[in-house]
């Protein structure tokens, strides 16, 4: 089946390992910097991490999931604020597992329900983590525990 719907949204889009990462907020919010980090963090430890989308994304709804791309004039271009635009290691598109939503930290519920987010109405609801925006350490150790397979018990 081919892509029922189609829209553009302000956000980014990474793929880290196998898992597919929209990061949403406001403009200035630190979405692009986010990014940057967890992709170099997983470089670091030889982990894949590749960018989709900075900025803009084009998101479709195919098959029951949403994917994820960029627009081709920002495709492999990434913003580093007071830096410019890079060319960054990128991937066509990306199937999405998580959203990621960056908040004000007085916006935070401490001990948060597990929820979903769809980006397109009448979309799949997706896992949804909400993360303080300008705290980079605390939402990478936040994102990465939610990716962390489960522990088998003993």
């Amino acid at each position: 089946m081919s892509s029922q719907h189609q829209q553009s949204q302000h956000g980014n889009a990474i793929v880290l390992g196998c898992c597919g990462i929209v990061v949403l907020g406001a403009s200035g919010s630190g979405k692009s910097r986010l990014s940057h980090k967890l992709i170099e963090s997983w470089n670091l430890r030889q982990e894949y991490a590749r960018w989709v989308a900075d900025d803009r994304l084009i998101v479709e709804l195919t098959n029951g999931s949403y994917v994820v791309k960029a627009p081709s004039s920002l495709r492999g271009q990434a913003e580093r604020r007071f830096s410019g635009i890079e060319t960054v290691e990128w991937q066509s598109s990306a199937v999405v597992d998580l959203i990621v939503q960056l908040l004000p930290t007085e916006k935070l519920e401490r001990m948060p329900e597990l929820s979903n987010h769809q980006l397109v109405p009448g979309g799949p609801a997706t896992p949804l983590l909400v993360v303080p925006q300008y705290q980079f350490s605390q939402a990478i150790e936040l994102i990465e525990a939610r990716l962390a397979p489960e522990s088998p018990n003993p």
